[in-house]
């Protein structure tokens, strides 16, 4: 009995503030049960198999074909904006300011352009062809762990 009276004590507390307005302030009951919530709710969701779903999720699986949205003319107009962006324009100013004529600078950056892209393909040709998103084909070379630090440079 003395338990319960002790429990009962340390629910309800009366605390006094500054302007000596009594607020009283109730715990939960138990305190366990609100952590556990807490922790339910940074709890990463199962996959239909069990696994964990960081290693697989809808987001991991090949794109259907309804989601295949792009085709030649948007893959034309994204590497134009990539490639016309505010860092080719300032690549171009920093070879004009090297001595390069402005029709020089900007043929350096379009060579550079076109050097950087044949790799960027070779990147994305299993992508493409297989409807995969890029964090399957890192996991291919690095391992599910270890493609996260490519996932993580692709993205930035």
């Amino acid at each position: 009995m003395a338990g319960d009276k002790e429990k009962s004590n340390l629910d309800n507390i009366t605390a006094y503030s500054s302007s000596n307005d009594n607020v009283n302030i109730v715990r939960p009951s138990n305190p366990r049960s609100e952590w556990s919530k807490s922790l339910r709710m940074l709890e990463v969701e199962k996959a239909i198999d069990g696994s964990s779903a960081a290693v697989a999720n809808a987001d991991l699986l090949p794109v259907p074909p309804h989601g295949r949205t792009w085709g030649k003319v948007t893959y034309a107009l994204y590497w134009f904006g990539e490639s016309a962006s505010v860092t080719s324009w300032t690549v171009a100013a920093t070879g004009v300011k090297g001595g390069l004529s402005w029709w020089k600078s900007w043929l350096c950056v379009i060579f550079g352009h076109m050097f950087v892209c044949i790799p960027l393909v070779m990147t994305g040709r299993p992508g493409a062809s297989y409807k995969i998103p890029f964090p399957i084909i890192a996991r291919a070379s690095f391992g599910i762990w270890g493609a996260i630090g490519p996932c993580l440079t692709a993205t930035s």
